[in-house]
C-alpha cells in the first residue's frame, strides 16, 4: 500500500482507466469537432462505441477509487455490469454493419431492406436497452455486489 491507499494492482488499474478515458475522449472530441465525419455510418458507430468505452472506463475508475457503503457498492456493481455489455454490443453491431456493407451491399440496394436510420435505431435499442434490462434484473434480484463464493443471499 502507498499513501493513496491503493496497492500496485490498483495503481495499474487507475493508470489503465485513465488511458482508456483519454483515448475515448480523443475519438469523441475529434468526431464532435469535425461534424462532417459524423455523416459516415462507420464514424457514427465508432462514436457510440467510444461513448460506451468512456463510460465503462469511468465506471471502473470510480469502482477502484471509491470506498463506500454497501448500497453504493451495489449500484456501482450494476453500472460495472451494464457499460461493458453495452460496449461489447456496440462492437458486435460494428461487425454486423461491416458484414452487411461488404458482403450484401448489392442485394440490399435491390431489395426493400432496412434503411440506415432503421438499422441505427435497432442498434441503439439492442445496445442500450437490452443490457439495461439485464442490469435491472441483477439489481431487482439483489445479486449486485455479491461474490460468487459468498454465503450472502
Amino acid at each position: 500500500m502507498n499513501s493513496t491507499g491503493l496497492d500496485t494492482l490498483g495503481l495499474v488499474a487507475v493508470g489503465s482507466c485513465i488511458a482508456s478515458v483519454c483515448g475515448a475522449l480523443a475519438i469523441i472530441l475529434t468526431l464532435l469537432v469535425f461534424p462532417k465525419q459524423m455523416r459516415k455510418a462507420g464514424h457514427r458507430l465508432l462514436f457510440w462505441l467510444s461513448v460506451s468505452d468512456l463510460l465503462t472506463s469511468a465506471s471502473y475508475l470510480t469502482n477502484v477509487l471509491y470506498f463506500g457503503n454497501d448500497d453504493t457498492c451495489k449500484y456501482l456493481a450494476v453500472v460495472d455490469i451494464y457499460f461493458p455489455v453495452v460496449s461489447f454490443l456496440w462492437t458486435d453491431c460494428i461487425g454486423v454493419f461491416v458484414y452487411v456493407s461488404v458482403t450484401r451491399l448489392r442485394r440490399i440496394r435491390h431489395t426493400k431492406g432496412l434503411t440506415e436510420i432503421q438499422i441505427f435505431i435497432l442498434f441503439h435499442v439492442i445496445c442500450w436497452v437490452v443490457p439495461a434490462i439485464g442490469a435491472l434484473c441483477v439489481l431487482f434480484f439483489n445479486k449486485a455486489g455479491h461474490y460468487m463464493n459468498s454465503t450472502d443471499p
